[in-house]
């Protein structure tokens, strides 16, 4: 898996093999390897709506009015930078939220409603 906001893929690679080990293990332990089914599942639960917010942010910015205008914005203010990139390296707390998750809380709840066929196509 690689962070559609970024590109940044190793800490994914990481994450999800041990997801897939886990699996694997368990599947050894029962003697089921239908244990090994939920691996795409358990991926969707991880990063789904994550990565859906991504990509369809990553077809909101190829507008390049809309790309202009938020650089314009966003580099004259330092916070909304930082929970911009907060956000984009998901790097957002559980504990202690601040803005960039109130805000990714509101976005992840809109883009919940979008299709995936609009947000892939």
């Amino acid at each position: 898996s690689v962070n559609p906001f970024n590109g940044e893929g190793i800490d994914y690679a990481y994450e999800t093999g041990r997801m897939a080990a886990g699996l694997i293990a368990e599947a050894s332990t029962r003697g089921d390897d239908a244990v090994l089914a939920r691996y795409p599942d358990l991926i969707d639960e991880e990063y789904g709506l994550y990565f859906k917010v991504a990509r369809l942010f990553s077809r909101v910015i190829g507008n390049p009015t809309l790309i202009r205008e938020l650089t314009r914005v966003g580099m004259r203010s330092q916070s909304l930078m930082e929970w911009a990139l907060r956000i984009m390296a998901n790097l957002m707390r559980d504990e202690d939220r601040g803005a960039a998750e109130s805000a990714y809380t509101a976005i992840a709840g809109i883009v919940r409603l979008v299709p995936d066929r609009i947000v892939d196509a």
